[in-house]
C-alpha cells in the first residue's frame, strides 16, 4: 500500500461524474424511512433510497455554489495527498463549500470530487480540471478511472456472490477470487456477522503480501 501511494507521487485519486442538479439546486431534508413525516414537508417531491426518505423543498432554492465552484459527483471514498488534506482543513472556501453542501442530497458524494476537480478556482497545483478530465473519462469509459475503492453494484460486470445491503454488495467468501486480483486499494464492504472468513482471509493475504510470504 505504501509503495502504491508513493508511486502516486502526491496525486489524489477520486471518482468523477457530472454533477446532478437535483442534488443541490434546492434545500433537501431527510429522515429514516418509516419515521413520521414532518408537517413542514408539503407537496410530493419526496423519494426513498437505501432506507432514507428525502424531501426536496422546491420553495427554497439554494444560492449558487460559493466562489463559482462547479459541483461534481463521485464516491465518498477517495485517496488524498497530504497537501490536499491539509488544504481542505485550512481553506476558507472549502469550509464554505462544506456548509453549502450540508442541506443537499448525499453531500459526501459531492465534497471530495468538487474540491479535487476545481483547479482554476481553488488554485492548488495538485488539483485537476474537471471538464477536461470528464472528457477523458468519456473517451475511455470502459477503463478503470480510479483505484481507491472496490465495490460491487447491481449493474457491475462482476456479480455479487455475497449479499445485498442498501444496493451494495457485502462481500463474501465466493467474492474473494476476483477481489484478490483487483487493483483497488480498499474494498467495500465486509460485515463481520456475514461470512467473516472473507474478511480474515483477505487480512491474511495482505499480511502475506506485506511480508513477502
Amino acid at each position: 500500500m505504501v509503495q502504491i501511494l508513493q508511486r502516486l507521487n502526491g496525486s489524489s485519486d477520486a471518482e468523477l461524474k457530472e454533477g446532478q442538479s437535483f442534488r443541490y439546486t434546492h434545500h433537501v431534508e431527510w429522515i429514516t424511512t418509516g419515521s413520521a413525516i414532518p408537517s413542514t414537508w408539503k407537496g410530493d417531491k419526496t423519494f426513498e433510497q437505501f432506507g432514507v426518505t428525502f424531501y426536496i423543498d422546491l420553495s427554497k432554492p439554494k444560492p449558487p455554489p460559493p466562489g463559482g465552484l462547479i459541483i461534481y459527483k463521485g464516491s465518498f471514498a477517495a485517496t488524498l495527498s497530504r497537501s490536499v488534506a491539509e488544504f481542505i482543513i485550512q481553506n476558507q472556501l472549502v469550509k464554505d463549500l462544506i456548509e453549502w453542501l450540508s442541506d443537499t442530497f448525499v453531500p459526501d458524494e459531492s465534497l471530495w470530487t468538487t474540491v479535487l476537480f476545481n483547479k482554476d478556482v481553488l488554485k492548488l497545483p495538485s488539483l485537476m480540471d474537471g471538464k477536461s478530465c470528464l472528457a477523458q473519462v468519456d473517451k475511455e469509459k470502459y477503463a478503470e478511472q480510479w483505484i481507491s475503492r472496490y465495490q460491487l453494484w447491481p449493474d457491475s460486470a462482476v456479480k455479487c456472490k455475497g449479499k445485498w445491503v442498501h444496493g451494495s454488495c457485502v462481500l463474501g467468501v465466493k467474492d474473494l477470487p476476483h477481489l484478490r486480483s483487483a487493483p483497488q486499494l480498499f474494498a467495500h464492504k465486509f460485515y463481520l456477522d456475514f461470512e467473516p472468513a472473507a474478511f480474515f482471509c483477505m487480512l491474511q493475504l495482505i499480511k502475506n503480501r506485506t511480508e513477502g510470504t
